[in-house]
């Protein structure tokens, strides 16, 4: 996804929703210091990662009122008007619409002929892990990092955010640029706040030789089966169990932890599993 231009991922990812956004409304929206959560009027809820650089400028720098212009209207959206905002310009208004999409996404993965997921798993741990790896990560994701550094030959961290990389203890930038440590990756780790912040298709067209590409976090909560279509193996996401508590959370400044422990549960699928009858989980 070019910043502010189309991704043909998100572009699928809506067209997939359509059964999902059926009689749906936008009930609730809250932009919090760490995630963003939506609640739909049927009461599903997703969250998406809040792009902390541009949020931290909208409360001090008058400059950067006018990026937030919709404050007080999301909720007159129509759902899949509020998904659209995915493609926006504006990375405040990509993390409502990643939002809605993962709320969505929670109807076709859990409801009625859902998905076969397996809950409470990390994702890392359904893919293996070998020493000789040239290991590449979407942003810094610290629990990874922790158990990968020392463990595998290589490990380049691409994170834009200068206050995430020092939250991962990183403190020097990657030898190599992020294409062509893509190109010889044989194991690619990327964040859903991809969706967010990065070029989501560029980086997944840059994948050419890895044995398994993991998106990871509570943003990559998204339909599994489109993902699946451009190259990755396995989604780790998180299922919202009760929205109206996520939007306290959020509201609340509250991080993963914070949903885990209180409105949400974590689940990995992986590429090739079967759509199942009834309801999962």
């Amino acid at each position: 996804m070019r910043v502010g231009g189309m991704s043909r991922v998100v572009e699928e990812l809506l067209g997939s929703l359509g059964e999902a956004a059926h009689g749906e409304g936008v009930e609730d929206v809250r932009i919090g210091l760490f995630y963003t959560g939506v609640k739909l009027s049927s009461g599903a809820g997703g969250v998406a990662f809040t792009p902390r650089d541009v949020s931290a400028k909208a409360v001090c720098c008058p400059e950067m009122a006018g990026k937030a212009p919709f404050s007080g209207n999301l909720k007159s959206y129509s759902v899949m008007e509020a998904a659209g905002l995915a493609l926006s310009g504006n990375p405040l208004l990509r993390a409502v619409g990643v939002a809605v999409i993962n709320a969505l996404s929670s109807k076709l993965i859990f409801g009625e002929g859902g998905v076969d997921v397996s809950y409470d798993e990390d994702a890392l741990d359904g893919v293996e892990v070998r020493e000789g790896d040239r290991v590449v990560m979407i942003g810094a994701f610290k629990p990874y990092i922790k158990r990968l550094m020392g463990r595998v030959a290589e490990l380049n961290v691409y994170e834009r955010n200068p206050l995430l990389r020092e939250e991962a203890g990183l403190t020097m930038e990657p030898s190599k640029s992020m294409e062509e440590a893509l190109e010889e990756a044989d194991l690619v780790i990327i964040t859903g706040s991809a969706f967010v912040v990065s070029n989501i298709d560029e980086i997944l067209d840059r994948i050419s030789n890895a044995r398994d590409v993991v998106l990871v976090g509570p943003t990559a909560s998204m339909y599994p089966e489109t993902l699946f279509n451009h190259g990755v193996t396995v989604v780790g996401g998180v299922r919202i169990t009760d929205s109206d508590t996520m939007l306290r959370v959020v509201s609340e400044a509250g991080g993963t932890r914070a949903l885990l422990k209180s409105c949400a549960r974590k689940y990995v699928v992986r590429v090739g599993r079967a759509r199942v009858k009834g309801m999962v989980g």
